[in-house]
């Protein structure tokens, strides 16, 4: 029999969905953390280790859970913990475990079966999702981009799901999803940032550097995307089974050096040096004797998006500025793409659908 939330765990699960929603101004504008909320978030975890404790994400009236969300950094599922939101009469309910690292211990049952429909024959089993995103948002823009890269390196880039041994998952469409690194969301605002910078130097007759530019850059974004399902596990769904990893690194910039001080381009020097280095991996592994079945579509993804597009510039005499003929300039740039998107289905798992098409595919752009 499942266990009644109390007040107290109602009011505690109330608590826990509030926790560490401020984020700074900073975070707005530029679609990233800072280094301090990232060290609250840090301690946004779940932990599931008792009926009292999974009682705190309980909702009575749909009966449904929801554990987690996206400000958690994990969530942990004790070993022999059951999840169920099966009914004997009407729709069952939902399941959704979310955050950046998911850990399912050995001999769990997450179970959401409902009745068959008699005027529909359809089964009405509630939907599972079990979803990791840790994908930052961003802008197309040099210096911001920059920004962005180190305060990634503290919050790490991962993003992972793991399905313990012998445990069971099994309703209606279950959706098992890890998404990770930066996406572009900027990319017509900052364009138009860079164009009003030139049409402004230009107006007071300087020479055409990027404002937005810095003569040294560096960028380093390694997004992993994770799905492992363990030893004799079995995922079953009256519906769809859908496992897809995602993992995206996109490097944009500039190393220029600018010459403001300068009206005529006089500097006796200048210097330029970039490096970018993408490494983007994304896998799903199904151990052995695992069972993933449905009576419609399964569909099993591994994709990677992989861009790094770096500018390196120092000053140019095009003959239609002065210039210093003794200046010495310098630019070195080197950018590093490695793509790897992998399934892995051991020896003995099975992947059967009884009445759909079943789809596996592993996909790199770079």
């Amino acid at each position: 029999m499942r266990k009644i939330p109390t007040l107290q765990s109602l009011f505690q699960r109330k608590t826990l969905r509030k926790r560490l929603r401020n984020r700074s101004v900073f975070r707005k504008l530029l679609g990233i953390e800072t280094l301090e909320s990232r060290a609250l978030l840090a301690g946004d975890t779940i932990q599931i280790n008792s009926l009292s404790d999974l009682a705190a994400h309980y909702t009575a009236g749909t009966n449904s859970y929801s554990i987690g969300d996206d400000s958690t950094s994990s969530v942990t599922i004790a070993e022999g913990i059951v999840i169920d939101t099966s009914s004997v009469v009407g729709q069952a309910g939902s399941i959704t475990i979310q955050g950046d690292v998911i850990s399912i211990g050995n001999n769990v049952q997450i179970t959401a079966n409902g009745p068959l429909d008699p005027a529909t024959g359809v089964e009405l089993d509630g939907p599972i999702t079990l979803l990791s995103e840790n994908v930052l948002k961003g802008y197309n823009n040099s210096a911001v981009m920059q920004i962005e890269d180190i305060v990634r390196a503290f919050q790490g880039q991962k993003s992972t799901i793991t399905v313990g041994t012998s445990t069971v998952i099994e309703g209606g469409a279950i959706t098992i999803s890890t998404d990770s690194g930066n996406e572009l969301v900027g990319d017509f605002i900052a364009s138009q940032v860079h164009l009003a910078s030139k049409v402004f130097l230009e107006a007071f007759e300087k020479p055409k550097p990027d404002l937005f530019a810095l003569p040294i850059t560096a960028q380093v974004w390694e997004p992993v995307s994770e799905i492992t399902i363990g030893e004799k596990t079995s995922i079953q769904s009256s519906s769809e089974v859908s496992l897809s990893a995602t993992a995206t690194a996109n490097a944009f910039g500039k190393a220029v050096w600018n010459t403001l001080n300068e009206k005529t381009g006089k500097s006796p020097f200048g210097f330029a040096l970039g490096e970018f280095v993408n490494i983007a991996k994304a896998t799903i592994d199904v151990s052995s004797d695992a069972t993933i079945s449905a009576e419609g579509d399964i569909e099993i993804n591994t994709k990677v998006d992989n861009v790094a597009e770096l500018e390196v510039a120092t000053i140019e005499n095009l003959g239609i500025t002065q210039t210093n003929p003794k200046s010495v300039s310098f630019a070195y740039g080197s950018t590093e793409v490695i793509s790897k998107s992998t399934i892995l289905l051991d020896v003995g798992s099975q992947v059967v659908s009884s009445g759909g098409n079943v789809t596996i595919e592993a996909e790199a752009t770079d």
